[in-house]
């Protein structure tokens, strides 16, 4: 076939520029390309493949579409020491141009990283960015409608240096010192409204303010926390969104406490990838206003007591979440629009994966369990930052409260626990999942 012969030459071109074809067991020749830390040329062509759609590729992204069982290309990849750079996988078709393609890249540790559209100048082409290390990297290609199986796509992969990636570059591990780090100095941009992709008002840029590489922790991942504020214009409202490497928006616009308008995105589990950092501003006029983006590892006794992980199609269900105290710090009618008590932390944190097709609805429910006359209220911040309260849900659950979240995202849900009466505070409940 006449892309393999293009493949063939495109390897005969790079052993000429002293890159290495590497022969594996587990794969087919025409798909193995090994390169190291520093290869030239710089972007390099690794193949030239067959775009199927043989799986869905909601069982390992966050998007729709199809993906091929096997890998269209697998890279072997000998990461610097030191220095490391980015390394972005691209894929563009070469034939059936208007196909929308996706790409799903495993890593050696096993991470599966997914885009479908990366925007930009890339259009619906996809690109995946990793903070890499040595080994095998599995590059599988996709399209979004199945009907595009077998459009023909070459893949593509770039060394970036930090200066040419989108806004203001760092790279950070787990336990980075400094600790909090300012890791970019932007100017806050109202190009885009922010009520396309948060639950508020306000501005935000079109390209990243700042993009930052991490690698978490493997055991007992600690807090994340972007932060924003001010330096040329202290009377600025700044916004914030941050794209986490699965590609879900966490949004923020006023943290309050000792932050005041400034915003923090807090991620309890912080995964390993690129996080896209967007600053705005709430008023259109203070557009150009400078600002730090700051980043910090939270010290664990300032995160929330329980937190739990669940993914769409959880078992058993419903499943308790955490068993708390319900607590009688704050007015309830601070952010309710009934009468109560609640804690000033989360009673608890959910860290949920919705599915992207047939989406369910998620319930989530709290009772009392040491003193059952007391009545409790809820509240349950959303990713994007809104708060949805309950106080009685009436019927089967009596004066339990429940929240019901009809179209849930992808992120984490800070429920918080309080009570009808202050005198109740301190009783113990159940917060379950439906």
């Amino acid at each position: 076939m006449i892309w393999k012969s293009r493949l063939a030459a495109l390897m005969t071109a790079s052993v000429a520029a002293g890159n290495i074809i590497a022969v594996s067991a587990a794969y087919p020749i025409d798909f193995v390309v090994e390169l190291a830390s520093g290869f030239t040329p710089n972007p390099q062509v690794v193949a030239e493949v067959h775009v199927l759609g043989e799986m869905n590729a909601v069982e390992f992204c966050s998007f729709g579409g199809w993906l091929p069982e096997e890998p269209s290309a697998v890279l072997i990849f000998a990461a610097g020491d030191t220095n490391l750079k980015p390394l972005a996988f691209d894929a563009s078709t070469t034939w059936g141009e208007s196909a929308d393609l996706v790409m799903a890249v495993t890593a050696p540790d096993g991470t599966i990283s997914c885009d479908d559209d990366a925007g930009g100048s890339f259009g619906h082409d996809p690109r995946v960015t990793v903070f890499p290390s040595s080994g095998e990297y599995e590059i599988r290609v996709g399209i979004f409608q199945q009907s595009d199986a077998g459009v023909e796509a070459i893949v593509t992969v770039t060394e970036l240096e930090q200066e040419t990636a989108a806004g203001a570059a760092t790279t950070l591990t787990t336990g980075f010192m400094p600790n909090p780090q300012v890791v970019a100095e932007v100017q806050a941009l109202a190009e885009t409204n922010a009520a396309e992709f948060c639950s508020f008002g306000g501005w935000l840029p079109e390209e990243p303010s700042a993009v930052l590489f991490f690698t978490a922790g493997d055991t007992n991942p600690k807090p994340l926390a972007f932060a924003a504020s001010t330096t040329s214009d202290q009377s600025a409202d700044l916004v914030m969104a941050v794209t986490t490497p699965d590609g879900t928006m966490l949004c923020n616009d006023d943290a309050g406490d000792s932050f005041g308008t400034d915003p923090v995105v807090t991620l309890l589990a912080p995964s390993k990838g690129e996080y896209e950092i967007r600053v705005g501003v709430y008023r259109q006029t203070d557009t150009g206003v400078e600002a730090f983006v700051v980043v910090a590892e939270p010290e664990e006794e300032t995160v929330a007591i329980a937190t739990a992980t669940l993914a769409t199609g959880f078992m058993p269900n419903p499943q308790v979440v955490a068993e708390v105290q319900a607590l009688a710090e704050v007015d309830a009618k601070e952010f309710c629009n009934f009468s109560g008590y609640l804690p000033d932390e989360p009673s608890a944190v959910l860290a949920f994966t919705a599915g992207n097709a047939n989406l369910k609805p998620l319930f989530v429910v709290a009772t009392a369990t040491s003193d059952e006359s007391a009545d409790l209220v809820m509240a349950v911040t959303t990713p994007d930052g809104t708060m949805l309260c309950n106080d009685d849900a009436g019927d089967s659950f009596g004066t339990d409260p429940v929240v019901t979240l009809l179209a849930p995202s992808n992120g984490e849900y800070e429920i918080r626990i309080g009570v009808y009466r202050q005198t109740d505070t301190g009783v113990e409940a159940l917060v379950l999942a439906a």
